[in-house]
């Protein structure tokens, strides 16, 4: 098995004392291969938009009248590979947050709209337990940040 340096990362945040939480945006892999890769960003102002869920009215960008291209980080090779890191590297701490009742999950796989509301509301909870924990005397304000 290979050294997981994310994993080491959160052991050692644990250990330290520090209250360590995790908040996980679910979304199918499909689901993120289209959004990736069928985003178009302009060459002129930097201008992002999809070719089926926000594509230009126009030729091109209409704000900034540059060339759409896709970015090489938004390549269907590109993405595979951040995925396949992600289930290596990344998949594994979901698993060790959740058997220690440290991850909030949010189901990214709806509208912005719900998607940013649950997110706001896991952030109020993280904070909230933050806060009960700082009075408790278990945290001092310098031992947590949220990141």
């Amino acid at each position: 098995s290979r050294f997981n340096a994310r994993l080491a990362e959160a052991l050692a945040a644990r250990l330290s004392g520090a209250e360590t939480r995790a908040l996980n945006l679910r979304v199918p892999d499909a689901k993120l291969v289209d959004r990736l890769t069928g985003r178009r960003t302009c060459r002129a102002c930097g201008n992002i938009h999809h070719i089926s869920h926000s594509p230009s009215k126009v030729e091109g960008n209409e704000q900034g009248g540059g060339e759409l291209h896709i970015r090489t980080d938004d390549a269907l090779e590109t993405v595979t590979k951040r995925l396949a890191v992600y289930r290596e590297q990344t998949l594994p701490l979901e698993g060790w947050y959740r058997s220690r009742g440290l991850l909030s999950e949010v189901d990214g796989d709806r509208n912005t709209d719900q998607v940013f509301r649950d997110l706001e509301q896991g952030l109020r909870v993280v904070r909230a337990l933050l806060r009960l924990h700082q009075k408790q005397g278990h945290l001092d304000g310098d031992e947590f940040q949220l990141v």
